[in-house]
């Protein structure tokens, strides 16, 4: 884009040529087209960081260096935060609508602006409790306990049930593996 082009022409007979014509031309920048957009991971959860990734740069017909220009929607309003392509995972909540948008610019201007597809916010697992387990030497009358040294946290602060199940594991005498629910073995 901005060259000049200037042509000049000729009418010939097969004898004599004609007077020179000339015209010229100046090339305009082409602005460049919309990229396609995709937010990464594929599976957000809470308090993981979002990405607007270009799936497809946007093509440019004058082969200009371009940048890109990202804006985020969460539930559909516009975000402050994110203009360098990322969201925070300090942001990112179970339930939310993420949506980013960008637009390809050149040294003369913007394109058009792509819109990815609309990403919500997963439910999150919770973490591991730490387990104990009494008596600690226990003897075959007693039963065993087992209880929570430490509950399991939640990201999504969803409250948390506990399942416990017991497993015979064999030892000296050969038994099938047994499994029993709850937290006492008795």
């Amino acid at each position: 884009h901005g060259e000049r082009w200037r042509v000049e022409v000729r009418a010939f007979d097969g004898e004599a040529e004609g007077p020179v014509v000339t015209t010229q031309v100046q090339i305009r920048n082409s602005l460049p087209e919309a990229p396609q957009l995709v937010i990464t991971p594929s599976k957000a959860q809470v308090g993981s960081p979002l990405r607007c990734d270009i799936s497809t740069e946007a093509p440019d017909a004058d082969a200009d260096a371009l940048r890109y220009r990202f804006t985020w929607f969460r539930d559909g309003q516009p975000v402050s935060a994110g203009a360098d392509g990322s969201i925070a995972g300090t942001l990112v909540f179970k339930g939310q609508r993420w949506q980013c948008s960008a637009q390809a610019q050149d040294a003369q201007g913007l394109g058009p602006k792509a819109q990815s597809a609309e990403r919500v916010v997963d439910n999150s697992p919770p973490g591991a409790p730490q387990l104990s387990i009494w008596p600690q030497t226990p003897r075959a009358d007693q039963a065993l306990h087992c209880g929570l040294s430490l509950e399991a946290s939640d990201p999504d602060g969803d409250p948390l049930r506990y399942d416990f199940s017991w497993t015979l594991m064999g030892g000296k005498k050969r038994r099938k593996a047994e499994t029993h629910s709850g937290a006492v073995l008795s």
